[in-house]
């Protein structure tokens, strides 16, 4: 039930343009999913929009991450704060983009109550069409997810969540 209300919010606010979701994602003047893939959007530097790589690039990069970050060279305090939880918003846990409770810290976004992608320890990234990256220190596992086709949902892709649901499931047999 909780998902099917975050899809009717979330996909209500992306259809209003008066809405902070709609202002926050669709602000590129789009005509196609194949635009995002166009010379003309990759080509302006837009922080958290239009990163490319690809899924064992972004795996390694999040490896690194989950490891410490040896060849980052993080500090550690740097790395205990990327783990930590982060402090609960001031005014409302509710996301004004994308409409329901989440959590984020330091741009990276932390498992919440629905979704719960690994340990409360990880942090990750989710992108446009159920990509999915992130880091599970307790583990040191890197892990991305790039989908050959886009789907609707911003996290939880059906396809990512098997994919994170085997991989957790191979872990638990080697511990």
């Amino acid at each position: 039930m909780e998902k099917s209300i975050f899809a009717a919010s979330y996909f209500s606010g992306m259809f209003n343009p008066f809405s902070i979701t709609y202002k926050s994602l669709l602000n590129i003047p789009v005509k196609s999913p194949s635009d995002f893939d166009s010379v003309e959007f990759l080509k302006p530097i837009l922080p958290s929009v239009n990163g490319v790589g690809l899924a064992d690039a972004n795996a390694k990069l999040y490896g690194e991450f989950a490891s410490a970050g040896p060849t980052l060279n993080l500090k550690p305090e740097t790395m205990e704060e990327l783990k930590s939880c982060p402090a609960p918003p001031s005014r409302s846990k509710i996301d004004r983009v994308m409409r329901q409770e989440t959590k984020y810290s330091l741009g990276f976004i932390k498992p919440f109550k629905s979704f719960p992608f690994a340990s409360p320890q990880a942090f990750g990234t989710s992108g446009a069409g159920g990509s999915f990256g992130f880091a599970e220190p307790i583990h040191k596992l890197g892990y991305a997810y790039t989908p050959h086709r886009l789907g609707v949902k911003p996290w939880n892709d059906p396809r990512d969540e098997a994919l994170r649901t085997a991989v957790f499931l191979c872990l638990s047999k080697l511990i």
